[in-house]
């Protein structure tokens, strides 16, 4: 049985599936509500998008409380920390943009400080923890280093650079959000990099939950919100490369889905390296 992760890791993690559920369940379910006690103001789109991005890191979170085993952590502990970095770099560079609530500024740096801080230590705790190596089919290995290549380069631009990158989202971004938004894809394209050097079942099949849900939400996100206000350029190129991004994102995690549970893909270990 592989390493089982800390109490302290595991509370923290399910501490955090809390307030997605909350934070994003709220966004993106009742952003009228939800919205007035955000760290910042947002605008319609924006609020749902937020929310989905949100519902659908909990997913990941979500599984590791239910298996708190290093064999599902080392994936999604790292994709975690990644989130809650580039989230914290983020929110320190814009801080004139925090215009919400005190309660709720101070809410979300506190958060964004003690999640990657913990998830950090316990990569350098469980920097040595040796797995069985899974050697992977071949067509998977490259599916998912390829969608770590898209994804990641995408992701990347938008912390690049924002205005040219977030072109494609079908309402008008600032710096601001396009650069957070940039975790929306180098979470899961950091997950699908380590998947290809060596994936479990588990690890496979909970990215492939949380690309699905990444994949959707967004899309179901923007359709509610514009029938009420009708802001969406439906004959516009870039509306539809953002939808059909976000609908490569749904399959292709419906896709890792079906993968986990073919155990072809997953042939029995025949050697020891490091997580």
């Amino acid at each position: 049985m592989t390493l089982r992760i800390s109490r302290l890791l595991r509370s923290i993690i399910a501490c955090e599936v809390v307030i997605l559920l909350i934070a994003g369940g709220g966004m993106f379910f009742a952003p009228d509500i939800l919205g007035e006690h955000w760290a910042w103001m947002t605008l319609p789109y924006n609020t749902r998008f937020i929310g989905a991005i949100y519902i659908a890191s909990m997913t990941s979170a979500l599984a590791l409380v239910i298996y708190p085993y290093w064999s599902l952590g080392r994936v999604v502990v790292p994709m975690i920390t990644i989130f809650t970095l580039i989230v914290l770099v983020i929110s320190l560079l814009y801080l004139p943009h925090f215009n919400g609530p005190i309660y709720a500024v101070i809410l979300w740096f506190v958060l964004y400080v003690m999640i990657p801080a913990i998830s950090l230590l316990h990569l350098w705790l469980y920097r040595n923890q040796r797995m069985p190596a899974q050697k992977l089919s071949r067509d998977l290995r490259l599916w998912l280093n390829a969608e770590s290549i898209m994804l990641g380069t995408y992701g990347i631009a938008l912390l690049i650079i924002p205005q040219f990158a977030s072109k494609i989202f079908p309402w008008e971004l600032n710096p601001f959000h396009a650069r957070i938004y940039s975790v929306a894809f180098i979470t899961p394209a950091l997950g699908a990099y380590l998947l290809s050097r060596s994936a479990s079942q588990a690890g496979t099949f909970v990215l492939g939950i949380t690309k699905m849900m990444g994949g959707i939400l967004p899309i179901i996100g923007v359709l509610i919100v514009d029938q009420s206000i009708q802001r969406i350029a439906w004959s516009t190129v870039n509306t539809w490369v953002w939808i059909g991004l976000f609908a490569y994102i749904l399959v292709s995690g419906i896709l890792l889905i079906i993968a986990s549970i073919n155990t072809s893909n997953f042939p029995r270990s025949i050697a020891i390296m490091p997580a």
